[in-house]
């Protein structure tokens, strides 16, 4: 919605992003890995006709993740 005009609203297109983790443990040493990433093929929501600033084309209030890729990799260790 428009805060200057709360008549026009603007409507997008349903969007789906895809999130991946995979998990492995390293026997029982109490080693693991994890490597993931968000929006891995890369989803972009549409851009805004109105409500965005400071030369940006989408919302950033949005739950859609509009930067991007993001790819991680987790060690961790569990005491036993």
């Amino acid at each position: 919605m428009n805060s200057r005009n709360p008549n026009q609203v603007q409507e997008y297109d349903s969007l789906v992003q895809v999130d991946l983790q995979l998990n492995w443990d390293v026997g029982d040493s109490g080693f693991g890995f994890t490597l993931g990433g968000n929006n891995v093929f890369d989803e972009q929501p549409q851009p805004a006709d109105f409500g965005v600033c400071c030369g940006l084309i989408v919302r950033t209030s949005t739950l859609i993740d509009w930067q991007g890729p993001f790819w991680y990799l987790q060690g961790r260790f569990r005491w036993q």
